[in-house]
């Protein structure tokens, strides 16, 4: 199984931390996590580049999409 990497956030938007690249626009897959006792939505997607399993976390809440990077510390 390949290796899942933080994704790199430029303007809120997550790209390829190993590239730069842009990621596909569907996910691989996606799980509802606690982190601090929040809920996220976790994504995993393929950059479109170099192949590289990138994930990402969402606070979905109406009318805002803010997007975040946890470190497993």
């Amino acid at each position: 199984m390949n290796k899942i990497v933080n994704a790199k956030l430029i303007n809120n938007i997550p790209v390829c931390s190993k590239c730069g690249g842009e990621l596909a626009a569907t996910s691989k897959d996606y799980n509802l996590v606690k982190v601090n006792g929040k809920k996220y939505t976790q994504f995993i997607r393929r950059c479109l580049k170099c192949n590289t399993l990138n994930e990402y976390y969402s606070e979905m809440i109406l009318g805002d999409n803010t997007r975040y990077i946890f470190n497993e510390d």
